[in-house]
């Protein structure tokens, strides 16, 4: 949370590494919480089950942001390889402007994968 409200309120921190690792540490943080808190109420109940339908969403949830943060990973390989590899094309390259409209399109990607889960719980649930 530290990265993210940094990158936030200090203008010289909004490069596109920065934004980037800052998604990156959001994206972490609701990894962790898709996960964990179930997992914490299981261990302190009596019974240890879960629904079918709960446990498809925590699923859900489980590989969404996994594919999400796979794809964060590959787009900051793909900012650092052009910082290194084309230093003096980067600043034209990865504008704040393009770095908002991948961060859009993975979003809009990971979002599109609902109704094959919603579909998916309709009909074994």
């Amino acid at each position: 949370m530290a990265i993210v409200c940094a990158v936030r309120w200090d203008c010289r921190l909004r490069t596109p590494m920065y934004i980037l690792l800052a998604n990156f540490s959001f994206l972490e943080i609701c990894y962790v919480n898709s996960d964990v808190p179930n997992m914490l109420a299981n261990f302190f109940s009596q019974t240890k089950t879960i629904s079918f339908a709960r446990c498809l969403l925590q699923l859900y949830f489980f590989f969404s942001l996994g594919t999400t943060e796979c794809l964060f990973l590959s787009i900051m390989a793909y900012d650092r390889f052009l910082a290194i590899c084309h230093p003096l094309h980067y600043p034209t390259i990865m504008t704040i402007a393009i770095i908002k409209i991948i961060l859009k399109a993975v979003t809009l990607c990971d979002l599109k994968s609902i109704t094959f889960y919603h579909e998916y719980i309709n009909k074994y649930s």
